[in-house]
């Protein structure tokens, strides 16, 4: 049996599922910032004895410390992730009174027929600091309506936890924001607050400041509405501006997945990308300038699309696909998948609990695990029926 039948060979798949086991332990049962650092710390520790010793490193108790340790890192990676848990989040100390709050927008959210929606990061309240995230709303004819990331504001006000759906079966706006670390939400008019001098900008300000420059630029060009809403669609993934009878129609075609930017276009772009860099293959260090400037331009295009997880998500993926490249070296599809599963589980754990990571991951480790076995099961001779068998089992 060949080891793409066997992802448990793998340590990367096993640490995979101890890091896994760790976000959710820690979810369901949490704890304290300082106990979950501390408990790391300790298996950490015995991990290392354990290395350093050979008579332990080859048996079974060096294998459970290494397992235990990546639960433990799962644990403070959700705990560090949970802002509540913080103890400068400003749930600590607010009383539910007005008060001179300073915040900073993070992320321009989607609009709603009415009013613009931000992702607000609390920076003090009442002069002392503290951390937090506002959902924001403005009125869409107000003067603040037009903000951008990186823009600092003084609200005087309360925060208002973000009512639940009046109708049952709705879809839970509150248990989604909250998943996100986002409990209260406040509503920004001219007479309640007044902007700030910007201090700076963030990753994700440079990123929505290319975004704005692409925009204007397409926005200059002969196209039509329609067409530039398809364009931002595709290359930066803002479909706020896409005609709703041109949604529509892809909807309808069931190709609506085209107009969210995510693995399938970063795949294309990989394909791009190498067929371009081909020739380098015959320099002296044409493989290893090949793999940098496509780890470039992955990553330059994550900024285009202002971050999304999503595209964040494939271009890690694909990141470590470039780099098995570089090392020319035979390696498992599984094995590839649960490098960037560790490495994005680690920065942003409460992407395990969103839908879009569960199924783009699930569909990716079927791909590679499953799609074998069934190549293996059956191997039609007839030229015909060998391409149509392939494609209606990646299609499984």
């Amino acid at each position: 049996m060949s080891y793409e039948m066997k992802p448990l060979e793998f340590v990367s798949v096993k640490f995979s599922i101890g890091l896994l086991l760790g976000i959710s332990f820690g979810w369901l049962f949490p704890i304290s910032q300082e106990l979950a650092i501390l408990l790391s710390t300790i298996c950490l520790i015995v991990t290392l004895l354990f290395f350093l010793f050979e008579n332990y490193r080859k048996g079974i108790y060096f294998g459970v410390a290494a397992l235990l340790s990546f639960v433990s890192l799962g644990i403070v990676a959700i705990t560090l992730a949970q802002p509540k848990l913080s103890p400068h989040h400003y749930s600590r100390d607010y009383n539910q009174e007005n008060g001179f709050w300073v915040i900073e927008l993070r992320e321009v959210l989607k609009p709603t027929d009415f009013n613009r929606r931000y992702l607000f990061q609390v920076l003090t309240l009442n002069d002392s600091a503290t951390s937090g995230l506002f959902l924001g709303s403005v009125q869409k004819d107000d003067i603040i309506s037009d903000l951008k990331v990186n823009d600092r504001l003084l609200y005087y006000g309360k925060a208002h936890p973000i009512s639940p759906p009046l109708n049952p079966y709705q879809f839970t706006y509150d248990s989604y924001m909250e998943s996100k670390g986002v409990y209260d939400q406040i509503y920004l008019n001219p007479g309640n607050s007044i902007q700030l001098e910007t201090t700076g900008k963030s990753l994700k300000g440079w990123a929505a400041q290319l975004q704005l420059h692409i925009k204007k630029e397409l926005s200059s060009t002969p196209l039509g509405t329609k067409e530039q809403g398809v364009l931002r669609a595709i290359l930066l993934g803002q479909r706020n501006d896409l005609d709703p009878e041109v949604y529509q129609s892809y909807k309808d075609a069931g190709a609506v997945h085209i107009l969210a930017v995510s693995g399938l276009h970063v795949g294309i772009l990989l394909l791009i990308i190498q067929f371009f860099l081909k020739p380098l293959m015959y320099f002296r260090f044409g493989r290893s300038t090949s793999m940098i400037v496509t780890l470039l331009i992955l990553w330059i295009y994550a900024l285009f699309t202002g971050l999304s997880p999503s595209v964040v998500r494939a271009v890690a993926m694909f990141s470590f696909i470039t780099y098995a490249l570089y090392l020319n070296r035979p390696t498992a599809a599984v094995n590839i998948l649960a490098l960037s599963f560790l490495a994005i589980l680690l920065i942003q754990p409460k992407f395990l609990f969103q839908v879009g990571f569960q199924l783009s991951y699930s569909a990716v480790f079927a791909i590679g695990w499953i799609y074998p076995l069934l190549i293996r099961f059956w191997r039609p001779r007839n030229g015909f029926i060998k391409p149509l068998w392939k494609l209606f089992a990646v299609s499984l």
